[in-house]
């Protein structure tokens, strides 16, 4: 299923404006009674994520400095 977003999202420094969609309601061994599990997936490259990752834990740790 594909989700088309009113406003698109920002990542990476360029917009998505829709999500790929996966629903598991089909295989009740996934998630307990009265739940089902939602897959959204969507490109993203991982060089920009670990940089991201890296720049975030840099930056808490000079908080916790501060």
């Amino acid at each position: 299923m594909v989700l088309f977003l009113e406003q698109p999202l920002n990542f990476e420094g360029k917009e998505k404006d829709r999500l790929d969609i996966e629903i598991f309601n089909f295989d009740k061994t996934l998630a307990p009674s009265g739940k089902t599990v939602i897959k959204v997936n969507f490109d993203s490259n991982y060089d920009y994520w670990k940089n991201y990752l890296q720049t975030l834990k840099i930056t808490e740790s000079q908080a916790a400095i501060s």
